[in-house]
């Protein structure tokens, strides 16, 4: 069943995700080609493959993460899924967090909103330097807490990644070479017939 989900969530991908043209990453970067995956996070179908996809790779760790979380906004659909399907799968379920780029001003004026408990799982959409993963890593570490691994949904496969400076697990859903040919037929097209 598993092959499943992954193979119709890369089919969703393919058909919902995957821009071409010129980008600016988040790393600054410039690209002919973005992984738009939020575009897919508000969708139940791909939020419920993602869940259970997410979940069974939770399920390698030993221990088990108790908590699973990341950077806003990227993980904070993932988080949702993951910890609404593990409800059902889990005894205790997984519980999430989510840290924020910025302190609020106001209320409780935590960094990082939601339960955390050690062992921990960072999640991310897209990883292409790891900015956004190596952020929610250093908060974790400043609650006195380490992380037992990394989970995206995509990997960018870029040669400088931060996440080769963490010893930890990192294990993405995708990379970039799974569509690589499919990416070079769309900008094919795109050539041919511009829009």
């Amino acid at each position: 069943m598993s092959d499943q989900k992954r193979l119709r969530l890369r089919t969703l991908i393919e058909e919902k995700c995957i821009r071409v043209g010129n980008f600016t990453l988040n790393s600054g970067e410039k690209s002919n080609y973005y992984y738009d995956i939020k575009s897919i996070l508000s969708d139940g179908e791909a939020l419920n493959l993602v869940g259970d996809i997410i979940l069974e790779e939770l399920s390698k760790f030993d221990p088990s993460p108790k908590s699973i979380g990341g950077l806003e906004v990227g993980a904070v659909p993932l988080v949702s899924a993951v910890t609404m399907r593990s409800y059902n799968v889990w005894t205790e379920g997984i519980k999430g967090f989510f840290v924020r780029k910025e302190v609020k001003t106001h209320g409780t004026q935590k960094k990082i909103e939601g339960n955390l408990e050690a062992p921990v799982v960072i999640l991310d959409d897209v990883v292409t330097m790891g900015n956004s993963v190596k952020q929610a890593i250093e908060a974790v570490n400043a609650e006195n807490l380490n992380v037992a691994g990394v989970i995206s949904v995509i990997d960018r496969e870029h040669p400088e990644s931060l996440l080769q400076q963490y010893k930890t697990k990192y294990m993405p859903l995708f990379t970039h070479s799974d569509f690589k040919e499919f990416i070079k037929r769309k900008q094919q097209d795109a050539r041919i017939h511009p829009v």
